[in-house]
């Protein structure tokens, strides 16, 4: 009788954490195209509070760290915009497109070192050569390139 009441516990504790497994999976996926969603629709401060939550659930999933980014930069955060990116380069050393976005953010904040160290993690050597020629130029015809 024991062992029968021990197995149905076991199994029942099996069946809730499965349970549990496949609803976090679903609620994180819920997020996600929620966040998408507001994100399209151009309500990119919602979307952000989507894709907190996802990233709760998730906490490694670079594509939606990489959506958070673009929702940060919508706002115009570019701190979080930078967080978000690193982040990504954290999770996945070899993605060259937060490399590249972070080398324009940094180009366009006028840190060219910054700049060049991202674009040729990005293996971006056409953006090197714009860079280096950006940098001969004076601070007012840079301004006039960068639309700043």
């Amino acid at each position: 009788m024991r062992l029968k009441i021990y197995r149905l516990m076991m199994i029942a504790g099996a069946w809730a954490l499965l349970s549990s497994t496949n609803a976090t999976c679903q609620n994180f996926e819920n997020y996600k195209e929620a966040g998408d969603t507001y994100l399209r629709s151009g309500k990119s401060a919602i979307a952000i509070g989507e894709y907190k939550k996802a990233l709760e659930l998730n906490p490694g999933s670079t594509a939606v760290t990489f959506n958070l980014a673009i929702a940060y930069y919508k706002e115009r955060n570019l701190k979080e915009t930078i967080s978000s990116l690193e982040r990504i380069t954290q999770l996945d050393p070899n993605d060259t497109e937060a490399y590249y976005n972070l080398g324009c953010l940094k180009l366009y904040g006028r840190n060219f070192e910054a700049a060049c160290d991202y674009f040729k993690k990005a293996h971006a050597e056409q953006t090197l050569e714009f860079v280096d020629k950006l940098r001969s130029l004076d601070p007012q015809t840079q301004s006039a390139v960068l639309l700043s």
